[in-house]
């Protein structure tokens, strides 16, 4: 058995899998003078799999807590994309509208593949969900799509309602990455780049430095915490859309995978 297959994940898709890399780092950031010097490759590994799983997410264009501002944040990126998905409908519907209305085809078949369902989504996915589309839109295709309809104010608003969404929920802002790999590959790395990362932090425990410890334990809590939290339901709270265990730990000895990286969940690439 190897090492990295000690390590069991939640089930997660690959939106799941973007959102649990930024949970970890963005937990990592505030650490750079006491990091792990030996978990530090471990980092850089993570960081750059966690940008090309944005990047292959981004490039899909087939469907397939306890802050009490979230709920509020939540509506206003919902009603930011739910405007902009109104916008580019009325060039879609347009009669006779040219290059306005192919401008709007290809916004709405890349950005909105699925209509809005990603925004009835528990926070951290939709958040992940919102991620890949604000890469979409940095590309250029896209990007001259919207300025040739002048979305730019909706743009704008989708942008800093990702921001302060992400930092509620300790994602960070949105990120521009160049490359897009498939899917699959990008996931997996993924997966295999958390493991690897938990195998190292984990490692720089000292059982005579109690401090040690509580480091290690600090930067695992996206981890041994890690919820999907509740979807939505039709009076505005929510309840549980996801196919996430609702809590994820550190077992004792691991389950024997199902497939590859120890039984990772769909990836609906």
């Amino acid at each position: 058995m190897k090492a990295i297959d000690l390590i069991a994940l939640p089930r997660l898709t690959a939106p799941g899998a973007l959102a649990l890399a930024e949970q970890l780092l963005s937990t990592a950031a505030p650490h750079k003078k006491d990091f792990p010097s030996i978990a530090g490759a471990a980092r850089a590994n993570l960081t750059e799999a966690r940008n090309q799983l944005a990047a292959a997410l981004r490039d899909k264009v087939d469907p397939t807590s306890n802050n009490t501002e979230l709920p509020q944040l939540d509506r206003d990126i919902d009603s930011a994309y739910a405007s902009l998905a109104s916008f580019v409908d009325a060039f879609v519907r347009l009669p006779d509208g040219g290059e306005l209305a192919e401008h709007a085809r290809m916004i709405q078949a890349t950005v909105f593949p699925d209509g809005l369902r990603f925004t009835q989504l528990a926070y951290p996915l939709e958040w992940a969900e919102s991620q890949i589309r604000i890469e979409r839109m940095a590309t250029p295709e896209v990007t001259a799509a919207l300025k040739g309809l002048g979305a730019k104010t909706f743009v704008d608003a989708i942008r800093a309602k990702h921001e302060a969404y992400g930092k509620a929920l300790g994602m960070g802002a949105a990120k521009s990455v160049a490359a897009a790999p498939a899917v699959r590959p990008a996931y997996e790395n993924a997966l295999a780049a958390m493991r690897w990362y938990v195998i190292k932090v984990v490692a720089s425990a000292d059982p005579s430095a109690p401090e040690s410890q509580a480091l290690v334990d600090e930067l695992l809590v996206p981890l041994t915490t890690w919820s999907v939290g509740a979807g939505r339901r039709s009076n505005g709270e929510r309840e549980n859309l996801a196919t996430e265990p609702t809590k994820a730990a550190l077992p004792a000895t691991p389950a024997a995978p199902a497939t590859p990286e120890g039984a990772p969940g769909p990836v609906n690439d």
